[in-house]
């Protein structure tokens, strides 16, 4: 199937119908963070930095506090506790030892996934109807879904799609 969708994403569209979510009250922001089988010597093309993942996660956040927004972030990985200590610092629950199908569960209910560059976190988006926020990697995003360019992210769209949602 991915190298069909791969070339057509909007095949997915066909498989599996867009849903829309809307929102009420806190907003709750699911984070995967692939670890376990990737590291930055062997797996370069699916590991990404936990300080990069920050940086994309505080112009999210930054933007929500800056528009009174409230909300909560749950971080869905496995390892080491200490290397999310910053999320944590923010007010990040840490799930690191979930067993797979409730953190599918968990990354798809929530309001904002935010994607790993992993299949795992492409199904749960896949079926996820909030908001998605996608980073590129070999499985090609779904039209609606949010993507972060060059670290930068689009506020202004963001904040648009926030608003339908909560209407």
């Amino acid at each position: 199937m991915y190298p069909l969708c791969d070339a057509r994403p909007e095949l997915y569209e066909l498989l599996i119908p867009e849903q829309r979510k809307r929102f009420y009250g806190k907003l709750n922001l699911a984070l995967h963070v692939r670890r376990g089988d990737v590291n930055p010597n062997l797996t370069r093309e699916r590991f990404v930095p936990t300080s990069q993942v920050l940086n994309r996660v505080l112009s999210v956040i930054d933007c929500l506090r800056d528009n009174g927004i409230d909300f909560s972030l749950n971080i869905f990985s496995n390892g080491d506790p200490e290397e999310f200590r910053n999320f944590v610092d923010l007010g990040a629950e840490l799930h690191l030892d979930l067993g797979a199908l409730e953190t599918l569960r968990c990354m798809i209910d929530s309001d904002i996934l935010f994607m790993g560059k992993s299949t795992f976190s492409y199904v749960a988006a896949l079926y996820h109807a909030g908001i998605v926020i996608y980073d590129e990697f070999p499985r090609k995003p779904k039209e609606a879904w949010l993507r972060f360019t060059s670290n930068t992210f689009d506020e202004t769209h963001f904040l648009r799609v926030v608003d339908t949602r909560q209407r």
